[in-house]
């Protein structure tokens, strides 16, 4: 686009993928914010031609203001959809597709680079607990308690949080439980 157009793309790219339980199929998509009107429609000219079965209504260039940019970086896929949790098999297909990916991608400039010792893709599997000091309790081992919702004190019964969820949370949580209906199978080589 700098050659031909004599445009400078600067852009973000976010790779999303969401789930539509009526069609129970998978929409692995972009989305891209790129600075200035004029290299976004030609980034989207240039999309069309490159890509078999791109259609024109589907290349929505606007207008960004503040909020959508926020609204980005709020997740690579949707929990909910039309107020229904999505079925936990979709799921973990859409989490094991997204593993190892990187969902935002800078174009044309340098993103800030992270400190070594940032990453937090580590496993943490067969964790017991996590230590969190709280004043009131002294230094205490907080272990996740599914029926309290919150982190219990291992030692008094105290809750961290005492956070109390809504009947509608507690069972989006029941939902993701391994008694789920669906196979990871009903939803294999779909995405």
């Amino acid at each position: 686009m700098n050659r031909t157009d004599g445009l400078r793309l600067k852009a973000l790219l976010k790779v999303e993928c969401t789930f539509n339980v009526k069609r129970c199929d998978f929409h692995p998509h972009y989305h891209l914010v790129a600075e200035g009107a004029p290299a976004a429609e030609a980034l989207r000219r240039r999309w069309l031609a490159e890509t078999k079965g791109a259609s024109a209504k589907a290349q929505d260039v606007r207008p960004c203001s503040a909020d959508e940019i926020k609204e980005l970086f709020k997740y690579f896929t949707k929990l909910t959809t039309g107020g229904k949790p999505i079925d936990a098999t979709a799921l973990d297909v859409i989490f094991c597709a997204m593993r190892g990916l990187r969902t935002f991608q800078p174009i044309g400039f340098t993103a800030p680079v992270t400190k070594e010792g940032d990453d937090d893709t580590g496993d943490i599997r067969g964790t017991v607990g996590t230590r969190a000091p709280r004043p009131e309790l002294g230094a205490a081992l907080w272990v996740w308690q599914q029926q309290a919702a919150d982190w219990v004190n291992d030692q008094t019964g105290d809750v961290l949080s005492g956070y109390e969820p809504s009947t509608r949370f507690r069972a989006f949580v029941d939902s993701l439980s391994p008694d789920a209906t669906a196979s990871r199978a009903e939803y294999g080589g779909r995405i």
